[in-house]
C-alpha cells in the first residue's frame, strides 16, 4: 500500500478472532485539514483521483469543556437528519473517548451527497458554524476520501460498494 493510501480496519485488535464480522476499506486522501492529537496523520490530497468512487469523510474534534453541552444537545437532530440523508451508505460514531475526542466516519455515494448533507441550509452546517465561532473545539480534522477497495461486511453487507455476505 502507498504512503498516500489510509486503510481503516474494523477490529484491529485481538477482539477480531471473536467478532461477529469485519471490515477493512481502502482510502486515497481526496483533502482536508486540521490535526489529530496535534499531528496530520493522512497526508497530502491528490488531484487527480478517480471519478465515480464512494467518498468517506472522517471528522474528529476535542471538545473544550465551554461547547460539550451545547455540541450534544445537537448531535440528536444532526443524527436523525443523516439517516435521512440521500447518498449515504454507512455511518459510524468512534473515538478513543467519545464524549471528549469524538470521531465520525461515514461513507457517501459522492461529494455532492456529503456535501448537500453537510452544508445545504442544515442543522449540521448551523452547528458546525457555531463550533467554530463559539469555538467549542480545542482541535478539529476534517478529512474526505474517495473509496478504493473494501473486504467484510459491516452490518451483513459491505457498504463502500454494496455487495451483501451470503
Amino acid at each position: 500500500m502507498s504512503s498516500r493510501t489510509s486503510s481503516l480496519a474494523a477490529g484491529c485488535s485481538p477482539t477480531t478472532a471473536r467478532a461477529g464480522e469485519a471490515w477493512t476499506i481502502a482510502l486515497l486522501t481526496a483533502r482536508g485539514r486540521g490535526s489529530w492529537g496535534g499531528t496530520c496523520p493522512f497526508g497530502p490530497g491528490l488531484s487527480d483521483l478517480p471519478e465515480g468512487l464512494p467518498v468517506v469523510a472522517i471528522t474528529r474534534a476535542r471538545l473544550r469543556l465551554r461547547g460539550f453541552l451545547n455540541f450534544w444537545a445537537r448531535v440528536p437532530a444532526i443524527n436523525r437528519r443523516l439517516l435521512r440523508a440521500p447518498g449515504l451508505r454507512a455511518a459510524l460514531g468512534i473515538g478513543e473517548l467519545p464524549w471528549i475526542r469524538p470521531v465520525t466516519f461515514s461513507v457517501w455515494d459522492d461529494a455532492a451527497s456529503l456535501e448537500q448533507f453537510a452544508w445545504a441550509g442544515s442543522n449540521h452546517q448551523a452547528a458546525a458554524r457555531a463550533a467554530l465561532a463559539r469555538r467549542w473545539f480545542a482541535e478539529d480534522l476534517f478529512f474526505r476520501f474517495a473509496a478504493v477497495g473494501a473486504a467484510g461486511t459491516l452490518d451483513g453487507r459491505e457498504p463502500a460498494f454494496g455487495f451483501t455476505a451470503s
